[in-house]
């Protein structure tokens, strides 16, 4: 005998049109495709449990998404979504943006951007990228979760350490670069085994008048293409294991004063 159940009319699936809310559950994406799974408390049934049922992987709408290119940001578990299914069909489900609520509020307090001039990217743990649009006071911020170091583009370049102190100013109209560490050394460092090229087209001026100046390195080479001018205001030595002074032309020898020469051995050719 064939059973009545067999008999009886197919029930359609469940069709949702419209959005609805729903919960990140899960944004690991077994399959890497940017998916996530969310679940409805608002859907329940026997089968599922108290804070509703889950949904398959759901794909995001994302701006500029593409291959290999877009805007890559996944909700966090937990995270309040809004949800929309293709066709009504609830087994998939788009997920169309994330949303502000009473417990998960914006980045930035009304009180702080009273004209609308912020934009503002802020990552789960508070780094931050900040571009405002203030009148007359543009610029774009790159800060780290504490706001202790931080990048600031305005007329100039600017960025601060964990003091709050500035350690470069760049003026791309004057091609000026200050270092200015204020209270700490500030040290260059290159990779091992790299050089370190210091390049000009115009002068190139070391100044340090109160303090010492050194070189120390394996060999030293000073060449120019012109004249060479070394001046001390006080004592000048040159000390070596050997030394050479050689003039292919000439060379001139003078001194205000006596001259001493103080040698074991002494040939002039």
């Amino acid at each position: 005998m064939i059973g009545l159940d067999l008999l009886a009319p197919e029930q359609p699936t469940q069709k949702i049109y419209g959005m609805v809310i729903g919960i990140v559950t899960n944004n690991q994406d077994p399959e890497k495709l940017g998916r996530v799974k969310v679940k409805f408390p608002w859907l329940t049934n026997a089968e599922e449990s108290k804070e509703g049922a889950e949904s398959d992987w759901a794909r995001i709408v994302m701006p500029m998404a593409g291959g290999d290119r877009g805007l890559y940001m996944l909700p966090e578990i937990e995270d309040e979504v809004l949800v929309a299914f293709e066709q009504g069909n609830i087994s998939q489900p788009y997920v169309m943006g994330v949303l502000w609520n009473g417990v998960d509020k914006p980045p930035i307090e009304k009180e702080e951007d009273e004209k609308n001039d912020l934009r503002v990217f802020k990552s789960r743990n508070g780094n931050k990228v900040i571009f405002d649009d203030t009148e007359g006071k543009e610029r774009i911020v790159i800060q780290d979760k504490l706001g202790k170091n931080k990048v600031v583009i305005q007329d100039t370049i600017m960025v601060f350490n964990d003091k709050a102190k500035e350690l470069k100013d760049l003026e791309p109209d004057k091609a000026q670069i200050t270092l200015d560490a204020s209270t700490t050394p500030v040290k260059i460092t290159v990779g091992k085994d790299q050089d370190f090229l210091l390049e000009g087209t115009g002068n190139i001026t070391l100044k340090n008048p109160d303090k010492d100046f050194e070189i120390e390195c394996k060999n030293f080479t000073l060449k120019t293409s012109a004249d060479t001018t070394i001046e001390a205001g006080g004592a000048a030595g040159i000390t070596g294991d050997k030394a050479a002074f050689e003039g292919k032309s000439g060379m001139d020898l003078k001194c205000s004063s006596g001259v001493k020469v103080n040698s074991s051995s002494l040939e002039v050719m």
